[in-house]
């Protein structure tokens, strides 16, 4: 009896370390994957790199249908009519803040005489 539990012992602590092992293989291995990753995005931007200082350098020179196309793209987005058109200035119809006076409004003391006085500011700051 005492000869088994030692063996269970032994087996959970060799347990133990093989899980531990394992553990440690298995963040070794996420390490490089992840090192070869970042490796290879690293060269994935300096070939982005220098293909922009390229771009910048050779400019027209080496992309000259790229520059004539985007050229044409923006002479063709300036030259649209809805840039061009004008809109129509307002009347004084869309500037007054206010409603016209119903019937029931000028029953109301002093109503037509407030009505009047919005009218005669809305035509001040049409002007």
């Amino acid at each position: 009896m005492l000869r088994s539990q030692r063996e269970a012992e032994r087996a959970a602590a060799r347990q133990a370390r093989e899980a531990l092992r394992a553990n440690k293989e298995a963040k070794k291995a996420y390490e490089e994957y992840r090192s070869a990753e970042v490796a290879s995005l690293n060269n994935e931007i300096a070939h982005r790199k220098l293909a922009l200082q390229n771009l910048l350098e050779d400019g027209p020179a080496s992309y000259a249908a790229l520059f004539e196309l985007l050229r044409a793209e923006l002479t063709d987005a300036r030259n649209t009519k809805e840039l061009t058109i004008q809109p129509a200035p307002p009347t004084r119809n869309q500037y007054r803040e206010f409603q016209t006076s119903s019937f029931f409004q000028s029953l109301v003391l002093g109503a037509k005489a407030k009505y009047q006085l919005e009218v005669q500011r809305a035509a001040a700051r049409f002007t």
